[in-house]
Formats: structure tokens, sequence, C-alpha cells
């Protein structure tokens, strides 16, 4: 439920109770209707972007919206205007990590010497965000690729 259906289902509650003529029922429309003008005072949420989309708001930060939304793509005008408008946060990109199937220890780097891979734990870990990239030493290490 969005913070417009709550809204909505306060306002008909109210309604409902305060139509009633008992003291109680009456209470609770008071109740219902404080709960209402509560859940109006909060703030909007934060849009969540992507980096690509966060450097575009970044760009037009001092220029009007109106320049915004006729800079960007037709399907991120709604997205980036409320972002604008909201405020946004920008989405971690996935890390990854490649673990040894046969051992349950994970990669932490490659030894320049002789190409060999060298392991600890997954709190040491090397992390990756390109899934190709993680695939390919897991391919490597006959490992597999898991997310953190």
């Amino acid at each position: 439920m969005d913070k417009k259906e709550l809204i909505k289902k306060l306002r008909e509650n109210a309604r409902l109770n305060l139509d009633i003529p008992y003291d109680y029922n009456r209470g609770c429309g008071y109740g219902y209707e404080n709960a209402r003008l509560l859940v109006e005072q909060l703030e909007p949420d934060k849009v969540e972007v992507n980096e690509e989309q966060a450097r575009f708001l970044k760009k037009y930060e001092s220029e009007p919206l109106l320049s915004l939304i006729c800079a960007c793509s037709e399907k991120e005008e709604e997205l980036l205007a409320r972002a604008r408008l909201c405020g946004y946060t920008v989405e971690q990109p996935k890390r990854l990590v490649v673990k040894a199937n046969n051992f349950g220890i994970y990669f932490t780097m490659f030894r320049p010497e002789t190409l060999s891979g060298i392991f600890g734990t997954k709190k040491c870990a090397r992390t990756f965000t390109d899934r190709k990239k993680a695939e390919a030493v897991a391919t490597l290490i006959d490992g597999s690729v898991e997310e953190v």
C-alpha cells in the first residue's frame, strides 16, 4: 500500500465513523482523521537512479525543471522529474565474489609470477562489479560467482 492508498483508506474510515452518532465511533473518526493528516505530512520517498541518471541530474541541477525534462528521453521523464522534486539516491552496483567450488574459499588475487590464484575468507575476497569479469575468473579457477 502506498501513501495515496493509505490516505484514501483513512479518509473513508473517518467518514464512516464520523457519520455514526455514538461517541466511541466519533472518536475513532477523529483518530482516523488525525492519522490521515500525519500521513500527508510525511516526506515523499526518494527515487533510486543509476549513476548515469545521477550525472544527468547533477548537470541540470541549476537549470529549470522544464529544461531537464526536455533534455532527457521520454521514458525517463517521470523518473528524473520525481528525482529532482523529491530527491534521489544512487543505486549501488551489485558486488560479486568468486568462490572456489571444491574448497569453500574465495578468490582474493592472482599470483603474478605463476598466474595461480590466492584464496582466503569471504571477508578478504576480491569484489567485482562486472559480472563478466567475475565469471571469467570463476572459469579460470573452476569456481562460481556469488552476490555479496
